[in-house]
């Protein structure tokens, strides 16, 4: 099969498969997002591993198998990584600014310190 041949198996593929692909990843994975990156998961790999279909009229048998695969690799995925909850943006803001605050205002005062007169900075 040539390059231009294989293009519009693919290309018939996508046209024929993409909406069934997309509705059965969306019930697996409860997201339009998910299932929108999983459909073009799948559709890379027949990209380069659509040549192993033998049988044609059985691709979208193997494309629903790909969809189910790269479910479950994404699932496995997400639970390796551990969830972090982070603070909230203004929070983070807020202390960052205090520390930035706090350390001008220091600065400032030893510098005023600096400038009196010996018997008024000791008290």
């Amino acid at each position: 099969m040539t390059d231009l041949d294989w293009r519009k198996t693919l290309e018939d593929w996508i046209r024929d498969h993409a909406d069934a692909v997309f509705a059965y990843l969306y019930r697996l994975a409860g997201s339009a997002s998910a299932a929108e990156d999983l459909t073009q998961e799948v559709f890379l790999t027949a990209l380069r591993k659509g040549s192993q279909v033998r049988e044609p009229e059985k691709v979208r048998a193997w494309l629903m198998a790909v969809a189910r695969n790269a479910y479950l690799a994404s699932r496995r995925a997400s639970r390796a990584l551990p969830m972090v909850e982070l603070p909230e943006p203004a929070e983070i803001a807020d202390e960052v600014a205090a520390t930035n605050h706090s350390a001008i205002d220091e600065e400032r005062l030893r510098e005023a310190l600096a400038e009196l007169p010996d018997d008024y900075r000791v008290a």
